[in-house]
């Protein structure tokens, strides 16, 4: 179990993690105890979904392995009992919005995410969540 740490919590948005290269950076980075990786039971949902998917074609033995461990390692690092909290704004897309209520609930100083768009600076900033940063391979 990866211990929880309050430094620099972040949460990271399925776009990152359907990437296995970028996923397993950060989850080796979480390990490490660079930051605190912070998920949620709709971002896993997502990845789930996104793997099995026409552009990934994961077999479900291979997705239910990855999810096996992801629960192994990371359970501590879950967010739950989000889903009530309010968000005010528009989103671009609002199927994004569980990925801010987890921020929330888990004080998370960052978002990361490919889709920056999709958390717009009026809605993020009164609730003390810094820009998105858009992740690139300079990691």
């Amino acid at each position: 179990m990866i211990p929880i740490s309050d430094d620099f919590t972040v949460v990271v948005d399925t776009c990152v993690l359907v990437h296995g290269f970028l996923r397993d950076v950060l989850f080796n980075l979480a390990e490490a105890g660079v930051f605190s990786l912070r998920l949620s039971d709709d971002i896993l949902e997502e990845l789930k979904r996104t793997l099995k998917g026409s552009g990934f074609k994961w077999t479900p033995s291979k997705v239910d392995w990855l999810f096996t461990e992801i629960q192994r390692v990371f359970a501590s690092c879950i967010v739950h009992e989000y889903e009530a909290i309010q968000i005010n704004g528009d989103l671009p897309d609002e199927k994004d919005r569980h990925v801010i209520q987890a921020a929330v609930k888990a004080k998370a100083y960052q978002i990361i995410t490919f889709n920056k768009k999709h958390f717009p600076k009026a809605v993020l900033d009164p609730l003390e969540i810094s820009d998105p940063k858009r992740c690139d391979n300079t990691l």
